[in-house]
């Protein structure tokens, strides 16, 4: 039953795109957290390094000015006098610049009073200067004292919103300012001076802080205040813009290529799956090859549509290559046939009755392989006295090996009438066979005459196989007898006579080299030791058990392996010098 192959219904468009949107939603997301991130970061770095370069501005000018160190040290030590309530109306910067402070250590209190204030007026007026044009997210300057190490008293801020004159701060965390914060700037300068300060109210404020020095010793610090909500809302706008804008590139960016994957990759892949589909329906090569040839990407995509191209060319070319094998195969298998029924009738069929001749025994058998082979046995009278055996080996297969050894056959039966010897009746054979031998075949040749009422014969080898003998003492043998050249190789060739004398009881077998070759699965050839002890096991029997014995162990040993050569065998068993027909 013919499996079903389910329908799939995906599109590799909408495969591909929720994937597609899973990876840009995570990229989008990412790059919004890092934008905002980086952008708070860098506001912060921003404000904090204006803020420090602000900062040491104010505390370089500030130094130049005579009348700070006596004034910090005054307000330190007589806050309640000062007081940012004080109208700073009448400040004149000649107080700050003109002092001289040796004089102004000697006067009397009531004068250093009076300087202290006309003093204060002027720095009011020149740090609320300074204050009305800064950004609006930092708050200050303002000035604080530093009496001692631990508490320090602030001196003067221009908004009361945060601290008062005389409040006291503690300052002590200064040191430890860079470890408790969740930021820390870029420049270490500015993150030494970077500190945590608290309000009246309780607040937490970010401060830039820078010293005030006189004569190379801090006498104060000039400090400027973050409005940091401000920072945080500025630079969530920009997250929000950046974020705004980082979307819809986004988007454009992956609708760019949605559409180029689906022009690159998905319309190609749809029309090689629709080709193949309607070419699998219908095996119109033309419309397939058509199609295909309309996909140009230079990519993998194009690399496949050729490789499908030529796939089907090279099917097409398989199904004309099919049918030309099949009406070969058809042409090849009448001829197979035509050679084994040619080869089956040159074997006679007819072996002699033991009843009726009492002279001999003979028997012989051919089992073909898948390919109709060479093989050949033959037996015949030359005359009353003189029996013929032939078996023979064509190198070919086919229908021409079929007719080389149908016409070796015949002219081996032609010249043996003549009564020459063996060797002399093959080599006219031979002559003949070369001459009109336009396949280039050869054929190994055995032949022995015998005269019955004497048991003497003659064998000529023409390159085939050893046969065996068996004397009265019950034990096979090979003849060793010197090989000649096989026949149709050549002409002219030098052929020998072998003289044996058989006595009644001996026995003969000659065979191919389909038997000894017989081959296992495991490449193992049945082999000349194995054929000896088959003949051993029944050397009392008749020739048809002793040839069937043979053909069982060969068998038993092959096993499932196929039989590629020809089997043939022929047994001969002389009796008696009697001739048929005599009483």
């Amino acid at each position: 039953m013919k499996k079903r192959i389910p329908k799939r219904k995906k599109y590799i468009i909408f495969q591909i795109g929720i994937v597609f949107i899973v990876i840009y939603a995570i990229l989008v997301l990412s790059v919004s957290a890092l934008s905002w991130f980086s952008l708070r970061v860098q506001a912060l770095y921003s404000e904090l390094d204006a803020a420090y370069v602000d900062a040491t501005e104010v505390s370089s000018k500030l130094e130049e000015y005579e009348a700070i160190p006596f004034l910090l040290k005054y307000w330190s030590e007589h806050p309640e006098i000062l007081s940012s309530n004080l109208s700073t109306s009448k400040s004149t910067e000649e107080y700050l610049k003109n002092l001289d402070l040796s004089l102004i250590e000697s006067a009397s209190a009531t004068q250093q009073r009076t300087y202290a204030i006309k003093s204060y007026y002027a720095l009011s007026s020149v740090l609320d200067l300074i204050a009305s044009i800064e950004k609006e997210s930092l708050e200050g300057p303002f000035i604080v004292s530093i009496p001692a190490i631990g508490s320090n008293t602030l001196c003067y801020a221009p908004s009361d919103e945060y601290f008062d004159i005389g409040q006291t701060i503690d300052f002590s965390t200064v040191k430890y300012a860079v470890k408790n914060m969740d930021f820390v700037s870029k420049d270490e300068i500015v993150s030494r001076y970077l500190i945590s300060i608290r309000s009246k109210t309780g607040s937490k404020e970010w401060a830039i802080y820078t010293p005030l020095t006189y004569d190379g010793k801090i006498i104060g610090l000039t400090i400027y205040l973050v409005d940091m909500n401000d920072l945080r809302h500025t630079s969530f706008v920009l997250s929000d813009a950046i974020l705004k804008a980082s979307i819809v590139l986004v988007f454009a960016i992956g609708l760019v290529l949605v559409l180029t994957l689906n022009q690159v990759i998905i319309k190609p892949l749809f029309l090689i799956q629709r080709s193949l589909r309607i070419y699998t329906e219908s095996l119109d090569s033309d419309t397939f090859l058509q199609d295909i040839s309309k996909i140009k990407s230079q990519n993998e995509i194009g690399r496949l549509a050729d490789d499908m191209n030529t796939l089907v060319n090279r099917l097409v070319s398989y199904s004309q290559e099919k049918e030309h094998f099949v009406s070969e195969k058809v042409r090849l298998d009448s001829e197979l046939a035509l050679a084994s029924e040619i080869q089956l009738s040159m074997l006679p069929a007819d072996f002699p009755d033991p009843e009726v001749e009492k002279r001999f025994e003979l028997y012989a058998t051919m089992n073909p392989a898948k390919h109709v082979g060479g093989d050949l046995y033959d037996f015949f009278f030359i005359d009353d006295d003189h029996l013929a055996l032939v078996i023979a080996d064509v190198s070919g297969k086919g229908v021409p090996a079929a007719l080389f050894m149908m016409h070796a056959t015949t002219l081996i039966r032609d010249k043996a009438v003549t009564g020459k010897a063996p060797s002399e009746i093959l080599t006219e054979v031979n002559n003949e066979l070369y001459a009109q031998n336009k396949n280039k075949l050869f054929i190994t040749t055995w032949l022995l005459i015998i005269e019955l009422s004497t048991g003497k014969a003659f064998e000529t080898n023409a390159g085939h196989e050893k046969p065996v003998i068996c004397h009265q003492n019950g034990k096979y043998d090979f003849i060793k007898n010197k090989h000649n050249l096989a026949l149709g190789v050549r002409s002219n060739i030098k052929l020998t006579d072998n003289e044996l004398q058989f006595i009644p009881g001996d026995k003969l077998f000659i065979y191919t080299d389909g038997v000894t070759e017989a081959t296992n699965a495991d490449q193992q050839l049945f082999g000349t030791d194995r054929l000896l002890a088959s003949l051993d096991q029944v050397v009392d029997k008749d020739q048809r058990t002793i040839l069937e014995n043979v053909k069982k162990n060969i068998d038993h040993f092959v096993g499932q392996a196929e039989q590629f050569d020809d089997i043939t065998m022929l047994g001969f068993t002389y009796k008696s010098s009697t001739r048929k027909d005599s009483k």
